[in-house]
């Protein structure tokens, strides 16, 4: 007789409908019954929709060493891939993010994969990814951003390639967050940028909390990772091996990241498309597989649309969290030198108006050992940080 991992008892005895689990939540089947169950003893309160949202970023076009680049063929896969996925996600398309600079700079054979994308520019969608791929947040001048910024857009109008999808990712997501206030201003005199993303807000680490927000006119969404960065080229060389990677394929971190995000931008690199082309193989094989194990519907759409769709569905996540860079090493390493962690206040005085606390602010600025912010010049009393007008300019 076979034994049954999970039951459900339908509380004949007491009332009270449960389903019991034998075993843990290690197992990625029982993850999946777990989220019907809810879904099934809360009578939808406590469900999620089918709809999955997909999109799959290609960072560094045109950028990389010799030897790590595109071939011909590798485009020709590209394309042949993109077309199987479409079959499957509705609306897939790859989004290549270059850094124009770099053009031409491979091997011969390389060089001639870099004018393969151009041919097939009208099958990808593209977003500037800078000129040179430089870090915006070593620019404290905006003129200079702007001119980087001009760079790429000049370079795509000369080639053809489409410059209106509001879209664009900083090398290392540099200036997204912390903001760099130059970045944003750039982006929005250069790109008409509306949308961009980033793997560190508020954090990395732990990935189920990153989360979206807005900042001058930009809406910021939470990138994913998939596993595949710069180094990984080659499966044999993968950390951990094939088996590694086909475990979060087949159930694990891949699979459980589009099963809990209902949107998902995903980070891959151009060298993860030539080499083995272990990006083709992630992708494929985790829509077939999620295709094959649960009922949910996969489609992608343009960054723009997505993030309309985000904001829909997470309005609570529109006003940023702010936090202390100096708290996050990654974040101290793409926050601008102009910028020291002795600038940010030490001690907050907070509380509603006609309470006291401008009193105690006072008395606390009589002390030798510390010193008071100016007085604000439209208030004339402490700088009221947390009311919109002045929360939502951020720190700087």
């Amino acid at each position: 007789m076979p034994l049954a991992t999970v039951i459900q008892d339908h509380g004949r005895l007491d009332g009270v409908q449960r389903v019991l689990f034998g075993s843990g939540l290690q197992f990625w089947l029982h993850r999946i019954l777990f989220l019907d169950a809810l879904s099934y003893l809360s009578h939808g309160q406590l469900s999620l929709s089918l709809d999955r949202w997909i999109l799959v970023d290609i960072d560094d076009i045109f950028v990389g060493e010799r030897g790590t680049r595109l071939h011909e063929e590798d485009v020709a896969a590209m394309l042949a891939s993109q077309a199987a996925l479409q079959r499957l996600v509705p609306g897939f398309r790859f989004n290549l993010g270059y850094s124009a600079k770099y053009y031409h700079h491979g091997t011969s054979l390389e060089n001639q994969g870099d004018d393969a994308l151009l041919r097939n520019r009208e099958h990808f969608n593209w977003f500037c990814h800078m000129w040179n791929h430089q870090q915006p947040h070593l620019y404290n001048n905006v003129t200079h951003l702007e001119s980087e910024m001009m760079l790429n857009k000049q370079f795509a109008m000369e080639h053809g390639i489409p410059t209106n999808s509001c879209y664009s990712v900083s090398p290392h997501h540099s200036g997204v967050y912390p903001v760099h206030e130059p970045l944003y201003e750039a982006w929005r005199k250069v790109w008409d940028v509306k949308v961009t993303s980033t793997e560190e807000y508020p954090h990395l680490r732990p990935a189920r909390l990153r989360r979206g927000f807005r900042h001058r006119g930009v809406m910021v969404l939470p990138r994913q990772t998939c596993g595949l960065f710069t180094h990984t080229l080659l499966l044999e060389r993968y950390p951990g091996g094939r088996h590694r990677l086909d475990r979060s394929i087949q159930g694990g971190e891949l699979f459980q990241t589009v099963i809990n995000n209902p949107i998902n931008v995903f980070m891959t690199h151009m060298s993860n498309y030539g080499n083995d082309r272990l990006a083709l193989y992630t992708f494929e094989s985790v829509v077939k597989f999620l295709r094959c194990w649960t009922n949910v519907r996969l489609a992608s759409a343009p960054p723009l649309a997505l993030a309309d769709k985000y904001f829909q569905l997470r309005p609570d996540e529109l006003n940023p969290l702010w936090g202390n860079p100096c708290d996050d090493i990654r974040h101290r390493r793409i926050w601008s030198k102009s910028k020291w962690c002795g600038t940010l206040p030490r001690v907050l005085v907070i509380g509603p108006q006609k309470t006291g606390s401008t009193a105690l602010y006072t008395f606390l600025a009589m002390h030798p050992s510390l010193v008071p912010n100016l007085p604000s010049p439209t208030t004339y009393e402490e700088l009221q940080f947390f009311n919109n007008n002045n929360y939502l300019k951020g720190l700087d």
